[in-house]
Formats: C-alpha cells, structure tokens, sequence
C-alpha cells in the first residue's frame, strides 16, 4: 500500500472520529446545566426523575435502534445510513433548543437515542475502508477511542462556557443545544463529501485474513471452486 493509500486511509479516520465527537458533544453537552434546566422548566418536585430520564434518554434510544441502524447499513450501505443518521439527530437536538415543555425534551432526546446510528455505522464503514485496501485497522480504532475520550470533556465545557451566554434567545439552554446541532449538520456535510462509500465490500471467506482485499477474496473463493471441480473438459 502506497503513501496516497494510507493518507487517505488516515483522513476517513479522521471523518469517522469527527462524527463521533459530533455525537458525544450532542450528548454530554447538557450535563453541566441540565438541573438547572428541569428546575427552571418543571420545579424541584420531579428533579431527580427528569434528570435522570434526561442523562440516560440516549441511552435508551440507542439500545432500541442499534439493530435497525444495522440493518440499515447493511441494505444500504454505512455511508447514506451515517449521514441520515447524524442529520436525524441534528433535527431532535435542534427541536430540544426551541421545546417548551420538558416532557418534550425528554421524548426528542430519546427519538435522537434511536436515530443515532453514528457509532454502529462509522465504524463498520471505517472498518470495510481498511479492508477494502488491504490494511490492518487496529490503530485506526485505537484513535477513534482517544477521540470519544476528548469528546466527553468538550461536551460539558461546550455546555458550561455557552449556557445563558446569549441572553437574547428563548432559553437559556438554547445556545448550547444549537451549537451541538450545527456540529452534528456539519458532520453529515462533511460524511456526504468526504466519506468513501463501501456499500459493495464484504467480508473475506473463513480462514481468510481481514487483511485481504475483498477483492481477492472473491477471486480466491472463484479459483477454490474452479480447483474443486477439476481441469475442464477436452473439446
């Protein structure tokens, strides 16, 4: 594999952690302010109830639409089920901003759990992209673990230093859930241009490296088969 090879490699990489961080800022975001929030919005009464339904609502979306995503990427390819995922979840962020009631934020950040997709498909995708040219992945993912890891920190300083910063808008809270949408839409730009579809690379055979070309594979599976059957008749 050549220079032009692992660069570009390295730039998928970096697109697919870019989505990543897009998804945990959108997540953790709200954590330096989200009492405060449901306090201003609901009263002491139900604090511990809607913060707790708040911090884990992602949670349970996710756990009842990671299958779909699945299925998704699978029939049509991790490149388009990305980027609907992360334009999906841009729109629930943006609709959390403008929410009036809290029963709605709590219903929009469990409708974005469902819709997030991000990590299913940026890694499968990411994944068939080595394979695609023959290279091992392992430091690509080790990457993509420090990434999450500075994203959980830039989530809740993005909510701390833009919560209430701009006093004119409808919530205080608005700001921040705006920043975290346009970063998620910036994602989805970013994985429409960029991104490398694999739609058409499959896994190698059994006993195969992951390290072979899908390419290859299938060429080895056809001379396997052709071997097996034995030489071709004389005319």
């Amino acid at each position: 594999m050549g220079r032009d090879e692992e660069s570009h490699l390295r730039y998928q990489t970096a697109l697919v952690a870019f989505t990543g961080i897009s998804e945990t800022v959108a997540t953790t975001q709200i954590f330096p302010y989200c009492a405060r929030m449901v306090e201003t919005m609901e009263g002491s009464s139900k604090l511990a109830l809607y913060v707790g339904l708040l911090y884990c609502g992602n949670g349970i979306g996710l756990i009842c639409g990671t299958q779909m995503w699945a299925w998704v990427g699978s029939r049509w390819g991790c490149h388009r089920g990305l980027r609907a995922s992360l334009f999906l979840t841009s729109l629930c962020v943006a609709g959390c901003a403008l929410a009036n009631s809290l029963p709605l934020v709590v219903a929009l950040t469990i409708t974005r759990g469902f819709c997030n997709g991000v990590f299913t498909l940026g890694r499968v995708g990411l994944h068939r992209s080595y394979l695609k040219w023959g290279a091992d992945d392992t430091v690509a993912f080790g990457w993509l673990g420090a990434a999450s890891a500075v994203a959980t920190l830039c989530g809740p300083a993005l909510g701390g230093i833009t919560y209430n910063a701009w006093p004119e808008l409808k919530h205080p809270w608005t700001l921040p859930y705006l920043c975290a949408s346009l970063l998620l839409a910036t994602a989805s730009v970013a994985v429409w241009l960029f991104m490398e579809d694999t739609a058409t690379v499959t896994e190698p055979s059994a006993g195969l490296s992951t390290a072979v070309p899908a390419q290859a594979a299938v060429s080895f599976e056809k001379c396997s088969v052709a071997g097996a059957a034995g030489p071709a008749p004389a005319p």
